[in-house]
């Protein structure tokens, strides 16, 4: 079995790639920026320091044996990263994104032609040209899409209905692509030319369904967290003041208008919240709420003291309006910590109610208090839930995510 793995950018592609390398069904896996010897993403890896470091260091999957790796566009993508980090430029960012995209879906296409392979996996709103040109040119080559996130036409309703909700419309400003009807149908047309789905939640199952893909070609593969690296430490008590922590980007996709107005209408001495993400000098978010007593924006943590980071907190808090997994779930419970999610998450799909946290309507401000409200009161009953927030993690491995994705590869291919 000859299989491609192709993402222009990451998202959880290694994953993916590392489950087919481990029975030899990955034939490629092509990319962009990869720091592998003799890329240039090594090269420029090797002048920067810190954080961006870390991140240039993380476009590596030792996994994955170098020679199965085909990187293309590079420059382009290189570009790309200068340009969302560059002041005013994001309209530019975009148009450049869709250009590198469009050059990729068609290297990436001609490769898999040239070479027959049996399937090519490829990603959430970078699929559609590919897949275009796949089902005309080789149709006998299978198309699965790996979505990572609700699909985006799905998400765009639930923005509308916050939007309703909370009369604050500054979320279509940060998600501005979403009415482009380009845009949507873009994305419809990829979950239209898909033969099959993996997804990792209910919640991108019932949004892939909304655009009317066949629930019968979904499968659904939640992913898994490394347990070594987020140890597990038993919470005794709840403390005063509740601790809450948030990760994740500091935006309205997130929730996070919710989330700070709901804890700055308490006193320093009832909650603090810890919001760790990187974040601009002109956020919104910040410009309100940082001078609020009770919340700290900690800027970006790298993942090697993030686990110290949730292992301090009574709950992690995920507000969240529009996601595929959230890994920062798995992540926190195998810290054990408690969780307080949106139903929108994905993660919650790991949630049981009082058992190992609580979810909640997103954008619903007054059940969040409520759930915020059933934690505090837990006192050293949270004991039993750490241990649960445990247990419930321990059974989201990775092994198990690669096993569940070769075998719903192998099935594709037999289905064909």
């Amino acid at each position: 079995m000859k299989v491609i793995v192709a993402h222009p950018e990451r998202q959880h592609s290694f994953f993916t790639a590392t489950a087919l390398e481990q029975e030899g069904m990955l034939f490629k896996y092509i990319t962009t920026v990869y720091n592998k010897q003799g890329s240039l993403t090594n090269l420029f890896g090797k002048l920067l320091k810190g954080n961006d470091k870390k991140k240039a260091d993380s476009r590596y999957c030792s996994n994955i044996p170098d020679e199965k790796v085909m990187q293309c566009l590079e420059i382009s993508a290189l570009i790309s990263l200068i340009l969302i980090r560059l002041p005013n430029c994001k309209p530019l960012y975009r148009k450049w994104r869709r250009f590198v995209n469009h050059r990729f879906a068609k290297k990436v296409a001609s490769y898999a032609i040239e070479n027959n392979v049996d399937a090519v996996i490829s990603y959430d709103f970078c699929s559609d040209e590919l897949f275009d040109i796949l089902k005309k040119e080789a149709p006998h080559i299978i198309r699965v899409l790996d979505v990572s996130i609700s699909n985006r036409a799905f998400m765009k309703t639930n923005y509308e209905k916050d939007m309703e909700r909370t009369g604050d419309d500054r979320i279509k400003a940060e998600q501005i692509d979403l009415w482009d009807e380009a845009v949507i149908d873009s994305v419809v047309r990829e979950i239209h030319s898909a033969d099959y789905f993996l997804v990792p939640s209910q919640i991108v199952k019932k949004s892939l369904e909304f655009s009317g893909a066949d629930p019968e070609k979904i499968k659904i593969i939640p992913y898994g967290v490394d347990t070594s690296k987020f140890e597990f430490v038993r919470k005794k008590t709840v403390n005063k003041p509740l601790h809450l922590i948030y990760v994740g980007q500091i935006s309205f996709r997130k929730g996070l208008h919710h989330l700070l107005k709901v804890v700055s209408q308490y006193s320093p001495d009832q909650i603090k919240l810890t919001v760790a993400g990187a974040y601009t000098a002109d956020s919104v978010f910040v410009k309100e709420y940082g001078n609020k007593e009770n919340i700290e924006f900690a800027g970006f943590v790298t993942r090697d003291v993030l686990a110290k980071k949730y292992q301090e907190s009574d709950a992690f808090i995920f507000p969240t309006l529009g996601e595929g997994y959230g890994l920062v779930v798995l992540e926190a419970l195998s810290c054990g910590v408690p969780v307080i999610s949106s139903d929108l998450a994905g993660g919650n799909d790991a949630i049981t109610e009082g058992y190992n946290g609580y979810v909640f309507e997103a954008g619903n401000d007054e059940e969040m208090i409520k759930k915020i409200g059933q934690l505090a009161a837990l006192g050293t009953d949270i004991e039993k839930m750490s241990e649960n927030a445990r247990e419930s993690a321990l059974g989201h491995t990775w092994e198990k995510y690669y096993s569940d994705v070769r075998n719903a590869i192998k099935e594709f291919v037999a289905n064909k």
